[in-house]
C-alpha cells in the first residue's frame, strides 16, 4: 500500500495530510481497518471506525484524545472531502496472514465517544461509501459466504445451473452459473470431462537417458545435489507452493523419481486445488472463476485436450492451444529490485520446447477449455517437462500472472498467428487474430486467434 501510494502510515490505520504536505489544516486521505480495534466492518456500506491512540507511554490504556489522524477524522466530516478505506481481511490460505481490499471512497459522516472493552473513552467514526463505485468489500463478503457453505448445489441461488461440471472428476466440485439469463438451464454437455492428458506432445526422444532423482527416498526434493534440482538450475522453482519466476522450462520430479507424491517438486501433478465455477459472461460465452483470491505464482490448473497434428484441427475448433501463437513479450517476477538480481541477468522470453504443442480441448478437457482469451490477462502459461515411462513429457500449467481477487475472470493470452508483413516501432513484426477481440482491455489489440 505504501509502495503505491494508496496508504503511507506502515504502522498507523489513518493516514492524513499535514503541513509539510502543503496542507494548511490536516484532512484524511485514507483508513485501513487490520482487525485489531474494535471497528463493525459487517455493514458493506458503511465502517464504523475507531480512533487511534488510548495506549499512554507506560503501555496502560488511557482515553482516546481528538488529535493527529482523530482530529484528520473529525476535519474530514467538516469538510467532506472523500477518504480512501482499505479493508484488512484473513486470509483464507494462511490465518496468521493478512489480505487488504481497497474498498473505495467514503465520506466522513458522523463521530462519537463512547466507552471501550477498557474501560476508557474511544472515538467512533462512521464512514458511508459513495455510490456507483465498482464492488470491493461486498465481492470479498460473497465469495466467503460461498466458501463457508461449502455448497455448489444451492439452487436459491442466483442463476445456479448445475451443480459439478466436471460429474465427479475433480476432488473439489465445479458449479455453473448463468446470471445473464438466469431461466437459461442449458450447459457445455458437448464434451467429456477428463483430469489429465497422456500428454502434449507426440514427439519420441531416441536413447533417451532418465534424469530421475534416486537419493531423495521418502523425501521431498530439496538437495542441490538432486539431479532434478540441478536440472531447474540448482533451485526448486517453486517457494511454498508459489512460482518464484517464469523459466524456459520447469522440470518436474516423475513417475521414476524416489521422492513422495507431495514432493515440493511436484506441484503441478496434484490436480485442481482452487474453487472455481464456469459462470455466463455478458459477451464471450462461459467462462471461468475464482471463489477464492488467488496469489500472483499460483498455480491454477492444467492444460488438458488431445494432441493433435495441424493437418487434424478442425477450422471452426475454438478450443485450440498453440505453442507457435506469437503473444505479447512480458517479463514476470523478474524486475531487479524485486529479486536482487543484476539487470541483465534475466529468463528467456523463448520457451524451451523440443517441439511445437498443439492441443484441442473440443472433445475433450478440463477447466482450462473455459479459460477466455485478454489482451491483459491475469494468468499466465508455462511449459513443464515431467518423465513418464522412460519419456520426458511436457505438460503446459496456467499460473496467476498477478494476485487476482476472488470472483474475477481468468484469462491468459491466446495469442496470434498471422504475420502482417508491418513492424512496429521496436522493429518487431505485427501479428493479428483471426477472430475479433471483445476483452474490453484498456491494451485490447483488437484480435486473437
Amino acid at each position: 500500500m505504501c509502495l503505491v501510494g494508496l496508504h503511507t502510515q506502515m504502522p498507523a490505520g489513518i493516514d492524513y495530510l499535514t503541513a509539510k504536505d502543503g496542507a494548511t489544516e490536516g484532512l484524511t486521505t485514507s483508513v485501513v481497518t487490520s482487525g485489531h480495534y474494535n471497528d463493525k466492518t459487517d455493514d458493506l456500506q458503511t465502517l464504523i471506525y475507531t480512533g487511534q491512540g488510548g495506549t499512554g507511554k507506560d503501555g496502560k490504556p488511557k482515553h482516546q484524545e481528538l488529535e493527529r489522524g482523530n482530529l484528520a477524522l473529525d476535519a474530514s466530516k467538516t469538510k467532506g472531502n472523500e477518504v480512501r478505506v482499505i479493508r484488512g481481511v484473513e486470509d483464507p490460505g494462511d490465518k496468521k496472514k493478512k489480505i487488504y481490499i481497497y474498498d473505495g471512497l467514503y465520506v466522513v459522516s458522523d463521530y462519537w465517544k463512547e466507552k471501550g472493552t477498557s474501560g476508557f473513552d474511544e472515538f467512533k467514526f462512521k464512514l458511508v461509501r459513495k455510490q456507483d463505485q465498482p464492488s470491493g468489500y461486498a465481492t470479498w463478503k460473497l465469495a466467503e459466504e460461498w466458501r463457508k457453505s461449502g455448497s455448489t448445489d444451492d439452487e436459491s441461488r442466483k442463476g445456479f445451473v448445475f451443480e459439478d461440471l466436471s460429474l465427479g472428476e475433480e476432488t473439489l466440485p465445479i458449479p455453473i452459473v448463468n446470471e445473464i439469463d438466469e431461466y437459461d438451464k442449458e450447459w457445455p454437455h458437448d464434451f467429456t470431462y477428463i483430469t489429465s492428458s497422456t500428454g502434449l506432445s507426440m514427439l519420441v526422444v531416441p536413447n533417451y537417458q532418465s534424469t530421475a532423482c534416486n537419493n531423495c527416498e521418502g523425501q521431498s526434493c530439496e538437495d542441490p545435489t538432486c539431479p532434478c534440482i540441478q536440472r531447474n538450475g540448482g533451485e526448486l522453482p517453486y517457494d511454498n507452493r508459489i512460482l518464484i519466476c517464469r523459466k524456459r522450462m520447469i522440470y518436474e520430479c516423475g513417475d521414476m523419481c524416489s521422492c513422495p507424491p507431495d514432493c515440493k517438486n511436484r506441484l503441478t501433478q496434484s490436480g485442481l486445488k482452487i474453487r472455481v465455477e464456469l459462470f455466463k459472461t455478458e459477451r464471450c460465452g462461459w467462462g471461468l472463476r475464482s471463489w477464492e483470491p488467488i496469489r500472483a505464482g499460483t498455480f491454477i490448473c492444467e492444460l488438458v485436450g488431445t494432441a493433435k497434428r495441424r493437418d487434424e484441427i478442425e477450422e471452426d475448433d475454438e478450443y485450440v492451444f498453440d505453442t507457435s501463437r506469437v503473444c505479447k513479450n512480458f517479463r514476470w517476477n523478474y524486475e531487479p529490485e524485486l529479486v536482487g538480481e543484476d539487470c541483465w541477468d534475466q529468463v528467456s522470453e523463448a520457451y524451451k520446447l523440443r517441439s511445437g504443442i498443439l492441443v484441442s480441448a473440443r472433445g475433450s478437457g478440463n477447466v482450462s477449455r473455459f479459460m477466455n482469451h485478454s489482451c491483459s490477462p491475469n494468468v499466465m502459461w508455462q511449459p513443464i517437462e515431467i518423465e513418464k515411462a522412460g519419456q520426458p513429457s511436457v505438460h503446459i500449467a496456467f499460473f496467476a500472472k498477478r494476485h487476482i481477487p476472488p470472483l474475477t475472470e481468468l484469462r491468459y493470452d491466446y495469442g496470434m498467428s498471422l504475420d502482417t508483413g508491418e513492424f512496429d516501432e521496436d522493429g518487431r513484426r505485427i501479428f493479428k487474430g483471426k477472430r475479433v477481440c471483445l476483452c474490453g482491455s484498456e491494451k485490447c489489440r483488437g484480435s486473437f486467434e
